[in-house]
């Protein structure tokens, strides 16, 4: 089974769905799997009803990482139905984040509430994937009609006391950089006033970052003020990084800014020709 996933052997998609059916729990796991890597659209029907039969909780994971994998919508309805009952919860919450789909926003938001660690961080990495993938089909198709009503979602699903412990784990240096920028983004997403300082500090310890530029982006010139402290900083990188947020600011504003054209002439004389270079072409 392992060798067919790794081979994506479509061909042997009837003989693979016939063995979910086999009676050991060990083969229908590696069954599972299989079809994950596969990512056969046509396997959905028979993992779901595995989902909801099986009693075997390994096979659950198994059967939860491979419809996260083919990414078929079809699932979503289903995993959002199972998050009140006993299942595994963490590569539920991870399949949901896989699927992309915003309605999964307010059950992934209770997860954040979570006392475990990793079950919170799982939920922070869900609801970052949702939103990139709604982003990146806005971009794409210029129609921002599902990003706005997405941000709706988190705006409404991140309560007061969810975005306070956001913006404590955005502080707290004993935490991966992914779980920090990826709590960083949906605090800007939702436009939380009191993560925006503490954001353009840690793009001081992570300078260049896109993730932590594309936060601080969400708060578009409301961010400039801060930044411009950061212009005369001794480390080129987080300069730099102040002209990439500037570069991007000046595609989203209409019409002439003469705070942003001083700053960019004063960039434009740094001593890092990079910055030199961001600074003519926002110009």
């Amino acid at each position: 089974a392992s060798t067919l996933g790794q081979i994506r052997a479509k061909e042997v998609l009837p003989m693979l769905l016939n063995a979910l059916q086999d009676e050991n729990a060990n083969v229908v796991y590696s069954v599972a799997e299989c079809l994950g890597d596969i990512g056969d659209a046509r396997a959905v029907p028979a993992l779901m009803t595995l989902l909801i039969e099986h009693t075997d909780e390994w096979v659950h994971v198994a059967t939860l990482e491979a419809l996260g994998k083919i990414g078929d919508q079809r699932v979503v309805d289903l995993l959002l139905s199972l998050v009140k009952k006993e299942v595994v919860v963490d590569p539920l919450i991870t399949a949901l984040g896989e699927l992309g789909d915003s309605r999964a926003i307010p059950m992934l938001a209770v997860y954040l509430k979570e006392q475990d660690r990793e079950t919170r961080e799982l939920a922070v990495k869900a609801l970052v994937t949702i939103w990139e993938e709604v982003d990146s089909i806005a971009n794409i198709t210029g129609v921002r009609y599902e990003l706005d009503e997405t941000r709706k979602l988190l705006q409404h699903a991140l309560t007061p006391n969810i975005k306070n412990a956001l913006l404590q784990d955005v502080q707290d240096e004993s935490l991966s950089e992914e779980i920090r920028e990826g709590c960083a983004v949906l605090l800007g997403c939702v436009g939380f006033e009191k993560a925006l300082v503490p954001i353009i500090r840690l793009l001081e310890k992570y300078p260049l970052s896109k993730t932590l530029l594309y936060a601080i982006g969400q708060y578009h010139k409301r961010a400039f003020p801060h930044l411009m402290k950061m212009t005369q900083h001794p480390n080129d990188l987080v300069r730099q990084s102040v002209g990439v947020y500037i570069g991007h600011l000046v595609q989203d504003i209409e019409g002439h800014d003469s705070q942003i054209e001083r700053v960019l002439l004063q960039l434009l004389e740094d001593a890092n020709p990079v910055l030199n270079q961001i600074s003519l072409d926002a110009l």
